[in-house]
């Protein structure tokens, strides 16, 4: 448990992508999941950070070269997802309903410059709704529902 809250500390206060970049890339594997999913409350602080980065446009000091650290993030999340699957814990509609929630957050001031940054989120909501049918039926339906009761 020390490990996985020292190197949130560290994802959080990173101050370039590189290291953004090698915390994510240590972290989001399967097997480095596999050890982080007993503990629930880190779960979701990781999922909340791994949220941020994910919804954040690309920062303008990354270089072209690196792997961004918003794809890293939402790798995360994918395997995040798939965790769901195999293991008890947090569920899979949770993460949807947070993943969507984050998407709807960071979409209010869409703009035409913002455009690959949404189509970006849009794919990876994407791939993550395809891990589940029975799921993302019911994230759908709730999504729709709530629009119903807007309008």
């Amino acid at each position: 448990q020390i490990f996985w809250d020292e190197t949130l500390f560290l994802l959080i206060n990173a101050q370039n992508a590189e290291m953004q970049e090698a915390v994510l890339r240590t972290c989001s594997s399967a097997r480095a999941l596999a050890w982080l999913w007993p503990f629930k409350n880190l779960q979701r602080k990781y999922l909340k950070t791994c949220l941020q980065i994910w919804t954040q446009p690309k920062a303008a000091n990354a270089s072209a070269s690196s792997t961004s650290p918003r794809l890293l993030s939402f790798l995360f999340l994918r395997n995040a997802a798939a965790m769901t699957l195999l293991k008890d814990g947090l569920s899979l509609e949770d993460l949807l309903r947070a993943v969507l929630r984050a998407f709807t957050g960071a979409t209010s001031s869409y703009t035409w410059r913002s455009l690959n940054s949404v189509r970006f989120m849009e794919n990876c909501i994407l791939e993550l709704f395809r891990l589940d049918d029975a799921a993302a039926y019911r994230a759908g339906y709730v999504c729709i529902r709530q629009l119903a009761l807007v309008l």
